[in-house]
């Protein structure tokens, strides 16, 4: 759990507003422990500047509901005051675990048309009639094939219980022994 993620893959929240702006005083804060309150940490980002926002993540589905990401945005109002915050508690404790502060990147999107190419070219719906009847008639000559390879017997080799892993013939052998081999003898007191 305190493996500090490379903080170059962590996406920015979409903003309904654009945030090339406020990207110059937004930063990340990382390594949060899942102790620590919504409101205990924007009291603490709150002595060093007036705060423009405050994304504080949550699980939003699964076992984890409700419970910290471990991570977080806050954009202050001037560039001064997010590096003030930046140099004040960035590597310091909190709770058990050191935060690490640094600035927020948007993630660019790696040329999201090929991404709609890929899926496209890979979708069921989107394949012809003919293609679909080919491709089973191809599976089925496959299966022919290779029926040959694979013979299947009614008859058992052996007799039921004959194996020397039956559980038959362990039975048997278990119970001899159990009689044989006592693991203590009491003898009998005189009075």
């Amino acid at each position: 759990m305190s493996k500090v993620e490379d903080v170059t893959s962590l996406p920015v929240p979409d903003d309904p507003v654009d945030c090339t702006a406020e990207n110059d005083r937004r930063l990340w804060i990382g390594n949060l422990d899942l102790r620590i309150t919504e409101f205990a940490l924007l009291k603490i980002l709150q002595r060093f500047g007036s705060l423009e926002r405050f994304d504080f993540l949550c699980h939003k589905t699964g076992p984890d509901q409700g419970k910290s990401r471990g991570y977080c945005f806050v954009s202050y109002s001037t560039r001064e005051e997010a590096l003030k915050a930046i140099k004040s508690l960035d590597k310091k404790l909190a709770m058990s675990k050191r935060l690490i502060v640094r600035w927020a990147h948007k993630q660019e999107d790696s040329d999201p048309a090929q991404r709609v190419e890929t899926s496209r070219a890979c979708s069921v719906n989107e394949l012809s009639t003919d293609s679909k009847i080919r491709a089973i008639e191809m599976k089925l000559r496959l299966m022919e094939k290779s029926a040959p390879d694979f013979s299947i017997s009614t008859r058992p080799s052996q007799q039921p219980g004959t194996s020397k892993y039956s559980s038959a013939q362990a039975g048997n052998q278990q119970s001899t022994q159990r009689q044989n081999n006592k693991p203590y003898h009491r003898k009998e007191t005189k009075r």
